[in-house]
């Protein structure tokens, strides 16, 4: 039994799909004499039935070799397994330990729990991940999976992996479609959207108007490029200028395409962003009235989003 007094938790708990089923990624830290390791992370599942099952910790090994060293956040697939990134130390000690993905089904046999997501023979050629930290890999219904890493002896992109096929879809350096290019991949804010689309935030190069970094909001697809969906001093709807820090973005499949909901900070405090159909809005600013008073914070965390637009 672990003596939870003087610990410092941080933990992801991401609830979705119509199932209901969940995933938890628990990490304990501290300095108690109770406590035997300084750094114990798990990832928990739910079942069929709703029950939560180990899929893995730090300490268990991997069918086929390997033990488990470190843990990261996991994401709900659309199927109700989960997707996450674990650091793996090899049988062969004289190796180091390495970052990869890995997809969890609560329902299979402890056994066969835990399989690899990424065909081996997809990691390599030029579009190969280095990984070096958590990817924060996500998955759409069509199992295709997106994550961010950086590759060999260069800077991070963002990977598309469908169909045993990996694809660099995004590079640093890059440009949009706009013509801008993109400085930085913020890491963990990608999402699955619709026909494999994939929403993130990042940062623009310095421009004819700027000498900073400009932080954005963008759509990129293996065959469409990258679409700026919000810059950071640009202007958005009701003439709203966008300004830092951009909230991680919610991203939805629906008829009407790709559905994203993220906030901003604005002049006049913060805004919730709905882009939808091809246009955003804004729906809901500081200030707006409510039953219980006026709006007054909006987090940057991830919106919870539904099909609706709610």
């Amino acid at each position: 039994m672990i003596n939870f007094r003087a610990l410092r938790f941080a933990f992801a708990i991401l609830l979705l799909t119509p199932m209901s089923a969940h995933a938890v990624s628990l990490t304990l830290n501290g300095n108690s004499a109770d406590l035997q390791t300084d750094n114990t992370q798990a990832v928990y599942a739910s079942d069929s039935d709703g029950v939560p099952v180990l899929i893995t910790a730090v300490g268990m090994s991997l069918r086929g070799g390997g033990v488990v060293t470190d843990v990261g956040v996991p994401s709900m697939m659309p199927d109700g397994r989960v997707i996450f990134g674990a650091e793996v130390q090899p049988k062969d000690t004289n190796l180091k330990p390495r970052w990869n993905i890995f997809i969890g089904n609560a329902d299979a046999v402890p056994s066969h729990r835990i399989i690899t997501a990424l065909n081996p023979k997809a990691l390599d050629g030029d579009c190969t991940p280095a990984f070096k930290a958590d990817p924060y890999p996500v998955a759409d219904i069509d199992e295709n999976v997106a994550f961010i890493s950086a590759v060999p002896h260069g800077r991070d992109a963002l990977f598309f992996y469908s169909r045993g096929k990996l694809a660099c879809m995004v590079k640093a350096g890059a440009k949009t479609n706009e013509g801008h290019e993109i400085a930085v991949l913020s890491f963990g804010s990608e999402q699955m959207g619709d026909g494999g689309q994939v929403v993130f935030t990042g940062f623009l190069g310095a421009s004819a108007n700027t000498a900073d970094h400009r932080q954005a909001l963008m759509l990129a697809s293996v065959t469409g490029g990258v679409t700026e969906l919000a810059v950071e001093g640009a202007y958005g709807p009701n003439h709203t200028l966008y300004q830092r820090p951009f909230g991680l973005p919610a991203a939805l499949p629906t008829t009407l395409g790709t559905e994203v909901a993220f906030t901003a900070k604005t002049p006049s405090g913060a805004a919730l962003f709905l882009y939808s159909g091809g246009s955003m809005a804004r729906i809901l600013p500081t200030g707006t009235l409510t039953s219980v008073g006026p709006v007054t914070f909006l987090s940057a965390g991830r919106p919870g989003l539904m099909a609706d637009g709610t």
